[in-house]
């Protein structure tokens, strides 16, 4: 039985999802660490401007232990959650493998530290890589390369969410050898339903939002921020209909600091119906998607590393249009129904858009490229390191 430590900042939606598949290996023994609960008790989300508590469930289905109970805060400086113990969390569990989640904090790197001087082999999954941000200084390149490279001799591998994140990895002192692939997945929300049963949801989600049976919905899902760009959706969708005479609805499923400003900017525009629904839990948001014919993910160059709600339109049978500044680009721009937008540019994407609406809605057209992209898929990767370490092996 190889006992498994995985160190985590809180739990998240996309995450715990593969833990709850981990723990029913019987070869392995699964705990989570976890430094707050901050997520499942709720908090104040700044860019959401209101409180959110996710209403699936993150804690069941595997051992965890919450580090410090009633944080508030589910991000922190360089510096903090220094109220973690982490020798002694070490020594309660025994693990012979840890998997670090996050070295954005210096309680991720203590682990790794700690593991490294107690021979424990500690493999590292963190969601980054380098072209999220506007391009760097050479100075600050080098700086950058140099801290991670330092950070990531600690580490025996690492697994790769993505192809951008597997770059990442290896230009910063990883050998292609210690990396195993774990892409990005969230779970399909719809998996259980019938093709009937998405349509139906579909009908009735539409009907109660007063959106037309005929209408060609293009959503956007997310935080409404500048970082996310939901205007360039909006202007697109203007253009779309102006152009083509369409009956278009501009579907915006989130809330946040400008959807005050778009609401009245763009009150009783000619062309198009445009709907805010507010922030959506977890539990309701499967139904948007399948009510929605086309995703646009507009992410300016700010720090979207991958753009979860890529997987989940993708599995809900949408069309998908998503800047060149969103990382899930680089594994899905170049399938049938998805294409890429230079950032901002609402001429490109009202063009692209035309294109995407011209495929027939089907729900399963993407099924069988996303089991990569499954949570089972993920589980698999991790537990084949696990596996690996119960047998005293090691990558080379």
């Amino acid at each position: 039985m190889t006992r498994v430590l995985i160190v985590d900042t809180h739990p998240v939606q996309y995450r715990a999802p593969i833990y709850q598949q981990l723990a029913g290996y019987d070869d392995l023994s699964l705990t989570v660490a976890y430094y707050n609960d901050a997520s499942v008790r709720g908090y104040l989300d700044v860019e959401f401007q209101q409180e959110v508590k996710w209403n699936i469930p993150l804690l069941s289905g595997y051992t965890y232990q919450v580090l410090l109970p009633g944080r508030e805060d589910t991000r922190d400086t360089f510096w903090g959650f220094r109220g973690i113990v982490v020798g002694k969390v070490l020594s309660q569990h025994k693990p012979d493998l840890v998997i670090v989640h996050s070295v954005n904090h210096w309680v991720g790197i203590r682990f790794a530290l700690a593991a490294r001087a107690r021979g424990i082999a500690c493999w590292l999954r963190v969601e980054t890589q380098d072209e999220a941000f506007v391009r760097r200084s050479r100075l600050k390149q080098f700086v950058r390369s140099f801290g991670y490279r330092l950070i990531y001799s600690l580490f025996n591998g690492a697994f790769c969410f993505g192809e951008l994140n597997r770059k990442h990895l290896v230009a910063h002192g990883f050998r292609p050898s210690q990396l195993v692939m774990t892409r990005f997945s969230t779970v399909d929300k719809a998996a259980g339903l019938s093709e009937a049963q998405k349509r139906a949801r579909c009908e009735a989600l539409r009907e109660r939002l007063g959106i037309e049976k005929d209408s060609m919905v293009v959503a956007a899902f997310g935080k409404l921020i500048p970082k996310k760009d939901p205007e360039t959706v909006i202007k697109a969708c203007i253009e779309l209909a102006a152009s083509t005479k369409g009956n278009i609805t501009c579907l915006l499923v989130g809330s946040g600091a400008l959807e005050a400003e778009l609401r009245d900017r763009y009150r009783d525009r000619p062309g198009i119906r445009l709907v805010f629904t507010g922030f959506i839990n977890q539990e309701e948001i499967g139904d948007y998607y399948l009510a929605s014919d086309v995703v646009v993910l507009a992410s300016r160059r700010e720090g979207e590393v991958w753009g979860l709600v890529c997987n989940e339109a993708l599995q809900a049978g949408c069309a998908l249009a998503m800047s060149e500044a969103v990382g899930a680009a680089a594994e899905f721009g170049h399938r049938e129904r998805c294409g890429v937008f230079p950032i901002g540019d609402v001429a490109a994407l009202a063009v692209l858009l035309q294109k995407l609406c011209g495929f027939k809605r089907e729900y399963g057209w993407a099924q069988g490229f996303m089991t990569d992209y499954s949570t089972q898929s993920a589980a698999d990767g991790l537990a084949s390191v696990a596996q690996m370490v119960g047998r005293g092996t090691r990558l080379a």
